[in-house]
Order: structure tokens, then C-alpha cells, then sequence
């Protein structure tokens, strides 16, 4: 199913309230403890691998098809994450006030927290999370995730990326897009198209309930594992931009429709799909 490009962000404002943290439910969660991410788990990853398990972390706070007053999403840059904060509409407020900070990978530090945090509200509520942050004196970005298992993963990948150096960084945030390339022109060439699996349809079906639901973010993450089966899929890529631009990951949601445009640069809808990459980069830009 293609989704349409008339989803609004402001459907997210009719959402219920989100996670937050409480008081602790149990005695062995009274004391927080830190753990230092593995240098060894780190150095089996490549950036990317990183990159991703990062932005699925951060995304899990917003799964469960509830939406807080503010939201916020990462950006990563060769210096570091920029994390964007977002104050959604509430009421009869309909103004998104932005702030952003960025998190210098040098200054990382990545541990973590296993305390006292519970999920408050939403799908969510009652299930414990365990916070990965970016270095415990100024924690600037800070992760919430719902196993320790996946909390040492993310604690790794903020280490992975801050043992990369600087050109290394640059590479892997230019290489992909080249990569995809070649992709597109492999897909232009195939004369019949790749036909979709069964299992790229079993992604697909999962995104579509996903997005029924509202759970944006679980869309994404179940079009993104599809599109690694197939990254020549058009409508993954369109229909994972426009989930990622509802929760505001516009860096994201610009590379997947210009992915797009280069699988199908003649769709009917090329021209609405250009201008919804010129409004997510207006958006991001803060205007």
C-alpha cells in the first residue's frame, strides 16, 4: 500500500499523553547503576550498524501511538548528534517552538543507567526502560529503551561513533547515498522489475497497521527492515519518508524520498514529492 502525502504532523497532536519517568516500583530498582559501554561490542560495528541501532533507540519512546507535548529526534553530523526538540500542538496552540543542541562525539562518555525508570502512560505504561546516556556529566542526549540488552547496544554504537575519526564520520555520511545509486540504476536496468517477496509483504502489511495506529515510529522501523531485503523498492522508500518526516527525523525522511525520486524520477507524483523534500528541509531548518 502506498500511503498518501496528505499525512499531516499535526495528527500527532491528537495522541495521548506519553512516557514519562516515576518513582521506583520495586527495592532492587531504588539505586541506579552505570555501566560503561564495550569497547569490543563498539569495534564490531560498523557506522552504520551504529548509526541505526542509535535512531531505532531513540525512536522506542515514541512507539506505542501516544505523543507527549514535546518530541524530539537525532540528526547525525561528522562533529556529532544534533538532537532537535519539538513542542507539538496542544489545544488551541497550533505553533511547533524547535530547539536544538549539538553533542560533540569527543566529549561522549556513553553508560548505562540501569535505575529506576518506569514508563508512566501509553502502550508502554508499567514496563521498566533502561537510559543509555552520552557521557553522565553532560548527558545532552539520553536513551531510553526498554531492555538492557538493547541499552548496551546503543551504549556501543554512541562509542563506535565517537572512536571513528573525523573522516571516517564524513565517508559514511557520503557514501551511502552513492551506494544507492548504483542501486537505482541496477533497478532502471532490470527489465522485469524485481518482483516483492513474501516476506518484503509481510513488512509491508506490519508498517500499514503500524501507521493505522499511528505508531509511526514502529512503521518505520518495519519499512526500514524491508527495505534491507530491498532497497530498490520504491514504495518502501516513499512511504518510510513520510512516517519518518511525522516524527520529525527530516534528514531521514529526505534521503529515503530522494531514494525515491531516483527509483522513479517519471512517478505521477515526482513533483508533490520534491516539494515535500523542499518542506521537511524548511521545517528542519526551524522556519
Amino acid at each position: 500500500m502506498r500511503l498518501s502525502l496528505s499525512i499531516s504532523i499535526a495528527a500527532l497532536a491528537i495522541l495521548s499523553a506519553c512516557a514519562a519517568d516515576v518513582a521506583p516500583k520495586s527495592p532492587e530498582a531504588a539505586a541506579s547503576v552505570r555501566r560503561h559501554a564495550d569497547p569490543q561490542v563498539a569495534a564490531g560495528m560498523s557506522l552504520w550498524e551504529a548509526k541505526e541501532t542509535i535512531q531505532r533507540g531513540a525512536r522506542w519512546r515514541w512507539s506505542d501511538g501516544s505523543a507527549d507535548s514535546f518530541q524530539s529526534s537525532l540528526e547525525f553530523t561528522p562533529e556529532g548528534l544534533l538532537l532537535q526538540v519539538y513542542q507539538l500542538p496542544v489545544g488551541n496552540h497550533h505553533r511547533y517552538d524547535t530547539s536544538a543542541e549539538r553533542c560533540h562525539f569527543e566529549h561522549f562518555h556513553p553508560v548505562v543507567e540501569v535505575g529506576a525508570g518506569y514508563m508512566r502512560t501509553g502502550a508502554h505504561k508499567g514496563a521498566r526502560y533502561y537510559s543509555v546516556l552520552t557521557a553522565p556529566e553532560t548527558p545532552c542526549v539520553q536513551i531510553s529503551v526498554p531492555t538492557p540488552e538493547q541499552a548496551e547496544q546503543v551504549a556501543a554504537a554512541f562509542l563506535r561513533w565517537k572512536m571513528a575519526t573525523l573522516e571516517e564520520r564524513e565517508n559514511a555520511l557520503t557514501e551511502e547515498q552513492t551506494h544507492f545509486s548504483a542501486i537505482a540504476e541496477q533497478y532502471h536496468a532490470a527489465h522485469p522489475k524485481p518482483a516483492i517477496s513474501e516476506e518484503l509483504r509481510r513488512f509491508t502489511v506490519m508498517a500499514d497497521t503500524a501507521v493505522a495506529d499511528k505508531r509511526f515510529s514502529d512503521a518505520a522501523n518495519d519499512y526500514l527492515d524491508g527495505l534491507k531485503l530491498a532497497p530498490w523498492w520504491p514504495e518502501g522508500q516513499f512511504n518510510v519518508a513520510l512516517v519518518l518526516g511525522e516524527i520529525h527525523y527530516y534528514d531521514e525522511a529526505v534521503e529515503h524520498m530522494k531514494n525515491y525520486l531516483l527509483l522513479v524520477p517519471n512517478a505521477p507524483d515526482a513533483r508533490s514529492a520534491q516539494d515535500k523534500i523542499y518542506a521537511w528541509e524548511d521545517e528542519k531548518a526551524g522556519h
